[in-house]
């Protein structure tokens, strides 16, 4: 019998073969079938007391992946967000299918006319913004969005551990310091140069019409993590930009860590340093080869 895919679940076996003591209290799942994106949503992640050193190693390893398990293929990840909001711990899937029939590999099915449907397990609960249950199946009209919720209708077991404080301990383990390479002096310099020499571009609408220079090989954007501040570039000063972003294929966000944010956020990590937030865990040679092209040319 096929192993259904539980949503609570998703975060592991989405991502993992190994059995990691991990699950999640709700499930929140979008399935655009224009777009053919998925987007699933974990609400207040946790374990059990008994398996919390497992639960934290796994989430260790769940944070460092980047694409699901081959079973799932044709379907991928083209990104995950992993984060906490006020004391729980929350993540979110954004996935790719190539076609409904793709659906199978996480237990939706559909029939010749498209309609998709999904398992309706008795101990969990289902918030429906549309379809309908059958007693067995959940079902979904054709060329219809899905969008539901589903999570556990009780609990039954005691000491459910909330992993927020572990993924903070590791969270932080991805800021890594890099002021010996590129000091807080050099961050300044650059942002000074970039006022004076960039233009305006948006790489992601959190600040909206972002400071922005095109080096040869890659661009560099300033932000700056603040989201009062988004959309509303009047009220921010320039040293309000304490983050770099460098792209080419992928982005490297560095801090330049000031009195705020970031360092109430992550205690260890100390004023006027500069930090990679490393957050795939990838070896720095890249980064070193693009600061060291940046001091090159501001210090002309």
């Amino acid at each position: 019998m096929e192993e259904i895919k539980i949503l609570v679940f998703a975060l592991v076996s989405f991502l993992s073969t190994e059995d990691i003591p991990i699950g999640s209290k709700l499930a929140e799942i979008d399935i655009n079938v224009k777009t053919k994106q998925i987007r699933l949503h974990q609400y207040d992640i946790y374990s059990l007391e008994q398996y919390k050193e497992n639960a934290k190693a796994g989430l260790d390893t769940l944070m460092r992946t980047n694409d699901v398990i081959q079973d799932l293929s044709p379907i991928s990840m083209t990104s995950k967000h992993i984060y906490e909001e006020d004391g729980k711990l929350n993540a979110i899937l954004y996935l790719q299918y190539q076609d409904l029939k793709d659906l199978r590999k996480i237990s939706f099915y559909a029939d010749e006319a498209g309609n998709l449907s999904y398992p309706y397990l008795e101990d969990y609960r289902y918030d429906l913004s549309a379809g309908r249950i059958d007693g067995r199946y959940v079902h979904f009209d054709a060329n219809q969005n899905v969008q539901f919720r589903m999570g556990r209708k009780e609990y039954l077991f005691k000491g459910m551990y909330n992993l927020a404080g572990e993924w903070k301990q590791l969270e932080d383990k991805k800021f890594m310091d890099i002021s010996e390479t590129f000091s807080k002096e050099d961050f300044e310099k650059l942002r000074k140069f970039i006022f004076k020499n960039g233009d305006r571009k948006t790489y992601r609408n959190f600040d909206n019409d972002n400071p922005h220079y095109s080096f040869e090989t890659f661009d560099v954007y300033l932000g700056t993590g603040k989201q009062p501040l988004a959309f509303n570039t009047k009220r921010i000063r320039n040293k309000d930009y304490t983050e770099l972003v460098i792209h080419d294929q992928q982005y490297y966000n560095v801090y330049l860590i000031s009195e705020g944010k970031q360092n109430k956020r992550h205690t260890n990590l100390k004023t006027d340093k500069v930090y990679w937030h490393n957050r795939s865990f990838n070896k720095d040679d890249k980064l070193k080869e693009y600061l060291s092209q940046i001091l090159e040319e501001i210090n002309q």
